[in-house]
């Protein structure tokens, strides 16, 4: 079963892109290759979130090593999420995104 979700306004941030540069995988599949420099800010795929040639906005996304972001696709929709809510938590606290 696919999630449909609306397609929310396009979010870009350099804040977040940046923030993502170095910090350790949050995907962490077994396939993982542990290197933070080639950590980048990952968009999550998601029928109904994306169109072509769109990426979601940067905070649907997750900090991903370039194996686990090159397999994505090999992970399931429970690791995804996990990883996602692990790098919102982190920029969170790093103070990169606040909630009012």
């Amino acid at each position: 079963m696919s999630l449909m979700f609306p397609k929310p306004a396009t979010c870009v941030s350099a804040a977040l892109r940046n923030f993502a540069k170095g910090q350790e995988c949050t995907l962490r599949m077994p396939w993982c290759n542990h290197n933070n420099e080639t950590v980048v800010l990952c968009h999550v795929r998601t029928k109904g979130l994306n169109g072509m040639a769109c990426k979601p906005p940067d905070f649907i996304a997750y900090h991903g090593c370039s194996e686990c972001h090159r397999r994505e696709q090999d992970a399931g929709h429970d690791d995804i999420a996990r990883a996602v809510f692990e790098t919102l938590v982190r920029a969170y606290e790093a103070g990169i995104i606040s909630v009012k």
